[in-house]
């Protein structure tokens, strides 16, 4: 038998299959609450080697390349580890938070080939599951559901998905795959979408997660921007970016924070002064220009209180120029140019604006955030390329049949 028919009964085996599909993913989704219950981490510890045996007899076996803005993101990974190593870093923490969002890339992209109905269904059923599961232990139990240590304290604010400004990560992109797949199925915003909707903001007020609000607000009122044409015609994920990145030098610069209190006091809820973050960010850029090549990879806690103050920058951008510098921030920076000139060209899509929202909204969760361990960024950012997997209209102007 040879290599691709390897693959490829691996790939009808596992992706034809719903529960191998859950079995799949699972561990990559991994919700917090799971640590607390002695024998769930050793089950979720081996579905993550039955996911990585997956992954690397899928890659070894298969001979079609990945397409760039793939590589660009396991390139930026990649350097990551390399840092890592080089500065004598915590290389499992590196494993750990690059291992998991690459092999979520790699089971969309073969699962997409193999049976795309079977892959997002399943992928939205697990994910909405976990969402509704979190909602609920909000519900029940306002104050919190068990303590967990956070930077050296306490904090009981965690329930099913874990610390309250993480649930954002994994409910936005959850929302989005909803209502993506729903539309590729019945050609319209579902019900259950606007459920899900409400899911995560209700979720995101119940816990106080300024973070979680701001995310949540941002991407329901872009929605509703972007049905006016002529507005929507001035949102790029290219301009964002620039904007953003010049407000955050003006703020860290020049002490602009004034021009921006209606954000950062009346949404994001911080103090205008933002007198602890601004520390940490000029310690951070010391390090930055110390390393500006491929940066200081992913380092011990410890470690990073003594060089910044704090396990990490509190900033995207920053995040990335410190964990992989300069080459580091080339590669992500090219995956998002790549995906804003795609969502520019199918500007008309629905789905080109759900997926245009939701990556403002994380850049912007980003000015304050650096939302370490995302592990659904990355994966639902190479999604955003390709809209007309979920777009039939698209699909059938490009006669796409998958992302090779």
């Amino acid at each position: 038998m040879t290599n691709t028919s390897k693959s490829l009964t691996l790939s009808r085996l596992i992706f034809n299959n719903p529960v191998l599909i859950a079995l799949y993913f699972l561990p990559f989704l991994r919700p917090d609450f799971i640590n607390t219950i002695s024998y769930l981490p050793t089950v979720f510890d081996a579905l993550l080697y039955f996911s990585v045996f997956v992954g690397a007899v899928l890659f070894f076996t298969n001979r079609s390349k990945f397409p760039k803005i793939v590589l660009a993101v396991f390139c930026y990974f990649a350097i990551i580890i390399l840092s890592t190593v080089i500065k004598h870093g915590s290389l499992n923490s590196a494993i750990v938070n690059t291992i998991k969002p690459v092999l979520f890339v790699m089971g969309i992209y073969y699962g997409q080939k193999t049976n795309m109905n079977n892959l997002f269904n399943t992928l939205e059923f697990v994910l909405c599951t976990i969402i509704i599961i979190n909602f609920i232990t909000i519900i029940a139990f306002p104050q919190g559901m068990y303590l967990k240590e956070a930077e050296y304290s306490y904090s009981r604010e965690n329930w099913f998905i874990g610390f309250k400004n993480v649930h954002i990560r994994t409910i936005l992109p959850g929302v989005v795959l909803t209502m993506v797949n729903g539309y590729r199925k019945y050609h319209k915003i579902t019900i259950m979408s606007y459920i899900m909707i409400g899911i995560m903001i209700l979720s995101s007020i119940l816990v106080n997660s300024s973070t979680a609000i701001v995310g949540s607000v941002i991407f329901v009122l872009l929605l509703l921007i972007f049905r006016l044409r002529r507005l929507y015609s001035f949102f790029d994920i290219r301009k964002i970016i620039i904007f953003l990145i010049i407000s955050f030098l003006a703020v860290f610069l020049f002490n602009a924070q004034n021009m921006f209190s209606f954000l950062i006091e009346g949404i994001l809820g911080k103090d205008l002064t933002l007198s602890n973050r601004v520390f940490l960010w000029q310690n951070a850029v010391k390090q930055i220009i110390k390393h500006p090549i491929i940066g200081i990879g992913i380092q011990h806690s410890d470690y990073m209180y003594t060089v910044i103050g704090a396990s990490h920058t509190h900033d995207y951008l920053l995040y990335i120029l410190l964990t992989g510098g300069l080459v580091g921030a080339y590669f992500i920076g090219y995956a998002y140019f790549l995906v804003g000139k795609k969502l520019t060209r199918t500007k008309n899509s629905v789905v080109s604006k759900i997926y245009l929202a939701m990556l403002i909204s994380f850049l912007v969760m980003g000015l304050t955030e650096s939302l370490t361990s995302t592990t659904l960024l990355y994966p639902f950012l190479i999604l955003s390329f390709y809209p007309e997997l979920f777009d039939p209209l698209l699909s059938e102007a490009n006669n796409v049949t998958g992302t090779g």
